[in-house]
């Protein structure tokens, strides 16, 4: 197999490095499983993409195929204002239609030529892709993260027909939805206390009460309303809405003649692009004066408070917002306008009919219908984001379709038992393993310590150590919390190496000689992109709960991505990483990048 992953060349977003996340993701993915069973792949994409796959992943060089200068030139002179103009032509290319979707055909032409590849893999949407595919009776596998985020269980998806309203996949939900009929399946809020035993993260966060959340809900049944982005492909593709305005104008009056109040929060991302954060203003804007009872909730509430208040609504309305699914594993009923990824080809609307405020509904029917909902995506087709990365899932995926299957799976796999043990061992036993080191293997209830500076790592029962691990200085960051909860403890914070300022590889942490809980630090961390710079810097914290321990019990292991370890132990709120002297002062992180002698980002 001959695989040419096309990561996309076109800037987006008034910028180049659009997709860098996801070829961060799956490069080395790729790069562990070529030369097994013949595998070998090709990553093309812009030079500002490639250049930094080159600095962070070194040993996938010989495997990156860059474009021509005339090419590069081309691609360089597409960048544009990101406005409704420069939407409309990216819009094109994902549509395979338009100078850029011919441009991008003929760079294709020429990568085939050169690497006579047989297969592609693409992140998102690209009609040229599509078409190319087609043209040549190549498949063409398009990959996208699911619809769950941390605390929930990470997970992507892949499928032979596209994303989001276009995937194949929905089709294949709905005929597993209807074979479970009469079965028996784990109820959808399980999905999310297994997840617990993989990130270390509380189980059943909509059911923590919040006291000060509370107090902001309704005395009446209220409607959850995330809001989607405004130049998201659900919003501009697989919606009837232009914007987040059209679409509260639809929904807002219906919701109060139905007797809903409605509570609003704006999109998490919207800050950071200024042409969806300007749509996203007329919305709020719209919804501060629209009728019946609304609350704009602030944007900035934590993740525990959205999951309080989705858990405790009677709907959650969306433009096919992963907000929507993730509220099905709160015990929450989802209301979808537009085409999702996980509605089941329309199956989820037809089966769950909006009632008014006042209706009297049959929540058992209700339940087994999201319950099999749950069942069929994350037992079969949303891929947990660590079977992907540590196991060999996607070459076997890829040989499935590459011989003709379309169903975006691999036959015969479930995940369940992987949610309910949380060992991929044990849980997964089928897969092979792809770590390309010792520390990709640590996994909790594996044997490891630190010791007098250095991380000794092994398998119970093995006679000697699997690693032996030391190094000091390697990273900036800084332990926020590590504190006793009534059941265990609390441990967050935000790690980055020195050199490149990139999050490391993984955090481990250790207790009484075993690990327990191993993650890589991808939480979103505003605070820290303020005063680093750096396009990956703000996915960089952590956040583990710790079931049964002490806090003065735990060590911390980071490890980078050249396979050294940085060792704290004793931890406790206000330690930095690179200085356990530092104390959790306001301005701390600024502090911490002068200390090491790096700069920070000016103040805007």
């Amino acid at each position: 197999m001959r695989l040419l992953f096309y990561v996309e060349p076109h800037p987006v977003r008034n910028g180049f490095l659009s997709h860098i996340s996801a070829a961060l993701l799956l490069a080395p993915v790729l790069s562990s499983l070529s030369g097994r069973q013949g595998f070998s792949f090709t990553l093309f994409g812009n030079d500002p993409v490639l250049d930094r796959l080159a600095a962070r992943f070194p040993e996938i060089v010989p495997h990156l195929a860059r474009p021509t200068a005339a090419e590069s030139r081309r691609i360089a002179a597409a960048l544009a204002p990101w406005n409704a103009a420069g939407i409309e032509v990216w819009l094109d290319v994902v549509q395979g239609s338009g100078e850029f979707a011919d441009f991008y055909g003929s760079v294709l032409e020429r990568l085939h030529a050169a690497h006579d590849f047989d297969m592609i893999l693409v992140w998102s949407e690209n009609g040229a892709v599509r078409q190319f595919g087609a043209r040549h009776g190549l498949p063409v596998v398009h990959a996208e993260l699911g619809p769950t985020r941390t605390p929930f269980p990470e997970t992507l998806y892949f499928d032979t027909q596209g994303t989001n309203g276009r995937a194949a996949m929905r089709r294949t939900a709905r005929r597993l939805i209807r074979d479970m009929a009469g079965r028996e399946v784990p109820p959808a809020a399980s999905w999310v206390a297994g997840s617990g035993r993989d990130t270390g993260e509380p189980a059943d966060p909509g059911l923590v009460f919040r006291p000060q959340t509370a107090a902001l809900l309704p005395q009446r049944p209220y409607v959850y309303v995330p809001l989607q982005l405004a130049d998201d492909l659900n919003t501009l593709l697989h919606s009837p809405f232009a914007c987040p305005e059209d679409f509260l104008r639809r929904i807002l009056p219906e919701l109060a003649e139905a007797g809903y109040a409605v509570m609003i929060k704006g999109h998490p991302a919207s800050p950071l692009r200024p042409y969806n954060l300007r749509l996203e203003g007329q919305a709020l804007n719209y919804a501060a004066t629209a009728p019946g009872d609304v609350i704009l909730l602030p944007r900035e509430l934590s993740f525990a408070d959205t999951a309080f208040v989705a858990a405790n609504a009677a709907y959650t309305a969306s433009i096919n917002s992963s907000a929507s699914f993730e509220a099905m594993l709160l015990s929450g009923t989802p209301l979808l306008y537009g085409a999702a990824c996980f509605d089941a080809d329309g199956w989820l609307g037809e089966n769950l009919p909006f009632f008014p405020a006042q209706a009297v509904v049959d929540r058992t029917t209700r339940r087994d219908i999201l319950d099999r909902v749950a069942a069929a995506h994350l037992g079969r087709l949303f891929v947990p984001k660590r079977v992907v990365q540590e196991t060999d899932y996607l070459l076997r995926l890829l040989e499935e379709i590459r011989t003709g299957s379309d169903c975006g799976t691999v036959a015969g796999l479930d995940f369940t038992d992987l949610y309910r043990v949380g060992s991929l061992e044990r849980g997964l036993p089928g897969l092979a393993r792809i770590a390309s080191s010792p520390l990709d293997a640590v996994s909790p209830g594996d044997a490891a310590v630190c010791r007098d500076g250095r991380l000794r790592i092994g398998r119970p029962g093995m006679p000697g150590p699997a690693g032996d691990y030391a190094a000091a200085g390697l990273c900036l960051g800084h332990v926020d919390r590590c504190e006793a909860d009534g059941n265990g403890v609390l441990l967050s914070g935000w790690a980055l190496e020195r050199e490149g300022l990139r999050p490391p590889k993984r955090i481990m942490v250790l207790a009484r000689g075993v690990c327990l809980a191993a993650a890589r630090p991808n939480r979103y961390r505003g605070d820290v992109l303020q005063a680093v710079p750096g396009a990956e810097a703000p996915f960089c914290g952590f956040s583990f709960h710790l079931p049964e321990v002490r806090p003065e019990e735990l060590s911390l292991a980071v490890a980078c991505w050249d396979n050294r370890v940085q060792c704290l132990k004793r931890l406790r709120p206000g330690m930095a990483l690179h200085d356990r002297g530092a104390a959790s002062r306001p301005g701390i992180m600024r502090r911490l990048l002068a200390a090491a002698g790096l700069p920070a980002r000016p103040a805007q």
